[in-house]
């Protein structure tokens, strides 16, 4: 269903559901494939502006990644998506851990979520919970350029990122 694009937006998952609150088909294609946005190249002029509520639920628990693959299997139905994979050389960042170690909060379990919100002065909020390092990668590739894991940090997290992009 459409969204009100002022809004917060995010995608919550876990125990084989997922909630997509005021999303965009391409934040649901980032979502769905594990790519950035800049990793996605051409598509429908409203891909980026038209806003969406999604929610989908299976009878059992299941992991993530099975998740994914059914909202892979969702976008092909309701939105005809059709997509290729190819091997471009590009810039990337890396994330690595500190020299005096992680300071990250350890997440007891349960639901993943990110949430993001935009202030009126252009701040941004990422509220990230329950997430591995992996996942984190992937968010962070959502923003700009690809991001690769090098910290070695398992297990879940619980984090929250501000910060004013330089084009507000």
């Amino acid at each position: 269903s459409s969204a009100d694009p002022a809004s917060s937006s995010g995608i919550t998952t876990g125990n084989g559901r997922i909630h997509g609150e005021n999303v965009t088909l391409k934040r649901c294609i980032m979502g769905a494939y594990g790519v950035g946005q800049h990793q996605i190249v051409g598509g429908p002029d409203w891909m980026d502006s038209e806003h969406f509520d999604i929610q989908a639920k299976v009878d059992q628990p299941i992991d993530d990644d099975v998740l994914m693959v059914m909202l892979q299997g969702l976008l092909a139905d309701r939105f005809k998506l059709a997509l290729h994979r190819e091997t471009r050389t590009a810039s990337a960042y890396v994330l690595e851990v500190d020299k005096k170690g992680s300071k990250l909060e350890k997440a007891e379990g349960g639901d993943s979520d990110t949430t993001t919100s935009t202030g009126k002065t252009g701040r941004i909020t990422m509220s990230i919970k329950n997430t591995d390092m992996d996942a984190f990668s992937k968010i962070l590739a959502r923003m700009d350029l690809p991001v690769v894991n090098n910290t070695q940090l398992k297990g879940l997290f619980n984090f929250t990122l501000h910060w004013t992009p330089d084009t507000a």
